[in-house]
């Protein structure tokens, strides 16, 4: 398993370095380049350790330690990969539950990225916290919270929980995602204030209280 972050790339990986995440996936499951997976590696070196970062390890040497799980993790299930997805959103999600286990092991409080949102005008602010500081009534209030959000994203259609997911969890702009699903800006901007304004309105009073 690679280590380090391969910037320089030899020549044996440039001349795959112009393919998609899913077309370089496709060399490694399939005839093992390790070629292919050295760019990838590359690519989301970055990308993965702050997204560790961000769901809640704070200790940098920890990061590192588990950005290698994640890389495990991904071989070893190489076959699940859905070759209809995008693959970045697959590693960020396994990078999700990996530092998700990690803020159980050292038994803190883990506020899940799905609870973490508050309306602010027409915007959506994402508040994050890796160790919850609250009180008794609002621990409760934010177990509540997380539990209505889920059930009112699972009730979403498969389209809108990915929007919703990697517009409002993810915090990607309307641009990355209109690019990640293939689906026109302006037609990407519709159905995501349309799948916002359908989980606000589901989340009624919860959010008035939150």
């Amino acid at each position: 398993m690679m280590t380090g972050n391969p910037r320089i790339l030899d020549s044996s990986v440039r001349p795959h370095a112009a393919m998609t995440d899913e077309q370089l996936w496709a060399r490694f499951t399939t005839i093992g380049c390790e070629a292919s997976l050295a760019i990838l590696h590359d690519r989301y070196f970055d990308p993965l350790h702050a997204w560790i970062r961000r769901c809640g390890v704070r200790d940098e040497a920890r990061a590192a330690d588990l950005f290698q799980d994640v890389w495990v993790r991904l071989t070893n299930n190489r076959d699940r990969f859905d070759p209809s997805k995008k693959w970045g959103t697959w590693a960020f999600h396994i990078a999700k539950n990996i530092a998700k286990n990690e803020g159980r092991r050292l038994k803190r409080r883990f506020v899940a990225p799905e609870a973490d949102f508050r309306l602010k005008d027409d915007e959506t602010a994402q508040v994050r916290s890796a160790v919850s500081t609250s009180l008794p009534e609002e621990m409760m209030r934010e177990r509540q919270l997380e539990e209505k959000l889920a059930s009112v994203v699972a009730e979403l259609t498969p389209e809108q929980r990915t929007i919703f997911t990697l517009r409002f969890v993810e915090g990607r702009s309307n641009e990355e995602v209109s690019t990640l699903l293939g689906i026109p800006l302006s037609a990407l901007k519709a159905k995501a204030k349309r799948v916002r304004l359908k989980v606000l309105t589901q989340m009624g009073d919860f959010l008035d209280g939150a």
